[in-house]
């Protein structure tokens, strides 16, 4: 009989005589090449008829247990507490990434004899991650995850399964490559916050359903005529559904403490470019001034600088010429250079001057306001002016902000 695939009980049973017969061949020999064949004929057909099915997991812990003298006290170390032990051993609760981990270095039992039948992974990038670093508990409170996962301990407990999933992206950290332009008075910038914030809105951006976009499109006189429309009442609603139509996602999340973080521009799992805001400042001012800073990230940079992202403290001075190009082309896509100097270098400014002027250059009074603040560093002048509470008020009524 000539080697060939094995198909049937009956053509491994003869494979298996013709192995036996070949058993006491010498190596080096036509007859010994001829057992290798044949063996590895027999093992593929194995594998595929008869796998071998791994051990339960449980009874995988129980047998070590008896192996080494142990009680249930013992593996308190590697479940977490008293009752978790009890209810693994007894099959009403499933072990977890963190415990299947501790269960392999502190008993020695194979991590896929743990794993058995489930779905589940151990990833070797995230074995050494401080989950308890992350904000737990403003996650949790924010509803990011199952509502099953309602308190902190749930959160921290499944660690590995839930924020793993969140927080990578084929075993990288979502958004490694960014720049982020944060100010240098925030020594206490906290990055896994960060780095969670991020996730967020890779997330929401993700389940957002936007038009096709043409990056020849979108173009600076876009922007141009995106700022006039900032007079009217819902202008920012209004700046949202045209940004879908366009192919821009526009997402909110609110910032999370000690992130000073107010936009981002990046592009989501399908390469679809995102503005991101936090929406910190409630006003109509820093609202216009953050969004055309990300536009103009997208439209000078998000294409030009591979697999990046840029989430920016638009308060913070300019730390590349990155960030001074964004900024240089959102001023002027909300008031070009010209007009603004004729403003700028008048003796006295009046609340009525940036009213007129806002008029002669079809945007919000807000927009001209916060322009003047900045440039002069003067934020007591035309407080009044720079639509406060404005903002989010809009993107709630639509469920678009919390």
């Amino acid at each position: 009989m000539n080697p060939k695939i094995i198909r049937n009980e009956i053509e491994y049973q003869n494979a298996l005589d013709i192995v036996n017969t070949l058993m006491s061949s010498v190596p080096g020999t036509e007859e010994f090449e001829q057992l290798e064949l044949w063996v590895h004929l027999v093992e593929e057909y194995e594998n595929i008829n008869y796998p071998i099915q791994l051990p339960d997991p449980i009874e995988a812990i129980k047998f070590r247990m008896d192996q080494m003298n142990l009680n249930q006290s013992d593996l308190v170390q590697y479940f977490g507490s008293r009752s978790k032990v009890s209810e693994v051993l007894s099959g009403k609760r499933g072990l977890s990434l963190s415990m299947i981990r501790s269960i392999h270095k502190g008993l020695g039992i194979s991590a896929d004899t743990l794993i058995g039948e489930s779905d589940k992974k151990l990833n070797r990038e995230l074995e050494d991650i401080a989950w308890n670093k992350f904000p737990l508990n403003e996650m949790v409170k924010r509803g990011w995850f199952d509502p099953k996962i309602n308190t902190t301990k749930k959160l921290y407990a499944n660690a590995e399964e839930i924020l793993g999933n969140f927080l990578f992206n084929d075993g990288k950290p979502v958004y490694q490559g960014t720049y982020n332009r944060l100010s240098t008075k925030h020594q206490d910038v906290d990055e896994e916050a960060l780095w969670a914030w991020k996730a967020r809105i890779l997330l929401l951006s993700n389940k957002q359903k936007v038009g096709e976009f043409n990056q020849n499109n979108f173009n600076k006189n876009l922007m141009k005529e995106l700022a006039k429309i900032s007079v009217l009442e819902d202008a920012p609603l209004i700046a949202y559904r045209l940004l879908a139509n366009y192919g821009i996602s526009l997402v909110f999340e609110r910032h999370i403490p000690k992130t000073y973080v107010d936009g981002g521009a990046f592009r989501n799992s399908d390469g679809k470019p995102v503005v991101a805001l936090s929406l910190r400042y409630d006003r109509l001012d820093n609202f216009w001034f953050t969004l055309f800073h990300e536009l103009a990230h997208v439209y000078l940079h998000l294409f030009n600088i591979p697999n990046n992202g840029f989430f920016d403290d638009t308060k913070a001075p300019f730390i590349n010429e990155i960030e001074k190009e964004a900024d240089a082309l959102a001023q002027e896509c909300l008031i070009d250079s010209d007009s603004w100097g004729r403003l700028k270098n008048k003796n006295y400014v009046s609340w009525k001057d940036i009213i007129n002027f806002a008029r002669e250059q079809h945007i919000h009074p807000a927009i001209v306001a916060g322009r003047f603040q900045k440039e002069n560093n003067d934020y007591t002048k035309f407080r009044n002016t720079l639509g406060n509470k404005k903002v989010r008020i809009l993107f709630k009524s639509e469920g678009l902000f919390s």
